[in-house]
């Protein structure tokens, strides 16, 4: 988790470095097609909450709601609680920010 929220940080501060890197293992990419990409990815990753509180942190409030939505939409959805689909102990301390 840790290395893949330092990735996220790294593509955020550097997106031409990341969008070459991308480019580079994998065949076909067009590198300033994924220097698009990665800004449009970025400005949703890198808002307010995520430089205040970390990256991948997800508000319990949020969560709760997007797993009811789900869980409306599935048989015995209602067993599905946002505890036993997020668990903030796997991120990293202290947090990972943009």
């Amino acid at each position: 988790m840790k290395a893949s929220l330092e990735g996220w940080r790294d593509a955020i501060a550097d997106p031409k470095a990341a969008a070459e890197i991308i480019a580079k293992h994998v065949k076909g990419l067009d590198p300033e097609v994924v220097l698009a990409e990665i800004g449009i990815v970025n400005d949703l990753v890198a808002v307010p909450d995520t430089r205040d509180k970390g990256l991948g942190l997800i508000d319990l409030s949020i969560m709760e709601a997007s797993v009811a939505l789900i869980a409306r939409s599935i048989e015995n959805g209602s067993k599905v609680a946002a505890k036993d689909v997020y668990d903030v102990g796997f991120l990293p301390q202290p947090p990972i920010k943009p």
